[in-house]
């Protein structure tokens, strides 16, 4: 099994774990746990993760203890994928999460 094939095993993995944490408890997160998964899933690197939590309504802009925002966790890693995403996401006009923190 080669290095790239390992890797994308592990990141397959670790997706698959993310989800079902997601989904447990009925799926319900609390608006504060999809936004902590958002800054997770964007510093590992898990673009279909971004998008899933973005859909259901995470916040773009939230930050992690340390000040940082999942752009910031994609772009220092180097997942240039995640965070021209991330880009795209936040310059394309949207409603507002309705839900209070």
């Amino acid at each position: 099994m080669s290095l790239t094939h390992r890797r994308r095993h592990r990141l397959t993995r670790i997706a698959l774990v993310t989800a079902i944490a997601i989904f447990s408890a009925g799926g319900y997160l609390s608006a504060s746990e999809i936004d902590d998964r958002l800054i997770e899933a964007a510093r590992d690197g898990d673009a279909a993760l971004v998008e899933d939590l973005l859909d259901r309504g995470a916040d773009i802009e939230a930050r992690d203890d340390d000040g940082h925002t999942a752009l910031m966790w994609a772009s220092e890693r180097g997942h240039d994928e995640v965070a021209q995403w991330l880009r795209t996401w936040a310059a394309e006009p949207r409603p507002r999460r309705q839900s209070p923190r």
